[in-house]
């Protein structure tokens, strides 16, 4: 409440600061909390939208603000319309995959890779420029197909038929028991955008 105080004239607060705003309004209510506070309740209301971020963030961070330009905007501009075309169609994206289309857009612009590199630490501070973040999977939701039942059966029909077209024996037939590959092998983790502007 002391900091509320002080910082009530500033355009800036720290998260921890907004945390415990955030607390206060879950408690008893956004105008509450913000006359408690002394803060304006339009900024109760937009940190409560964005709590997520704030919550996950260093306790002294301040500013939450839009993105910065890199040296090469163009090459930036570029990577980013990939990223958001990839997470349109659902499909994972790496620091590889960014510093790959970094590279595509080099040669296409024709910028000189000797100024521009593309190196792991381009691909932090593009991140960072864009407010996107790495995510881990936390769990596949594996469901069973609905006919399941069905399936089985016409495999095993399947394996009986050809058992039958080439005369073998119970005792000539195998199962090699080998690694899993599936189809379908999505990745740990992807990168995401961050709600920023707030």
């Amino acid at each position: 409440m002391e900091e509320g105080r002080q910082k009530s004239k500033r355009l800036s607060y720290t998260a921890k600061f907004k945390r415990e705003i955030i607390r206060c309004a879950d408690n008893k209510g956004n105008r509450k909390a913000a006359t408690i506070f002394g803060v304006d309740e339009n900024n109760v209301r937009l940190w409560q939208k964005h709590k997520t971020v704030i919550s996950g963030c260093e306790a002294s961070r301040k500013k939450f603000s839009g993105p910065k330009k890199g040296r090469f905007p163009e090459i930036d501009d570029a990577v980013f319309t990939f990223f958001q075309e990839r997470r349109k169609t659902g499909l994972f994206l790496s620091y590889d995959l960014l510093r790959e289309e970094a590279i595509k857009k080099t040669r296409s612009l024709n910028i000189p890779r000797s100024p521009f590199k593309v190196s792991k630490g381009w691909a932090i501070r593009f991140m960072r420029r864009m407010g996107l973040a790495l995510r881990r999977r936390t769990t596949i939701c594996q469901k069973l197909p609905k006919d399941l039942e069905q399936k089985l059966l016409n495999y095993q029909r399947y394996i009986t038929n050809l058992r039958e077209k080439g005369n073998f024996l119970m005792g000539q037939m195998a199962n090699a028991d080998e690694m899993a590959i599936y189809i379908d092998m999505p990745p740990n983790y992807t990168l995401e955008k961050l709600e920023r502007y707030f």
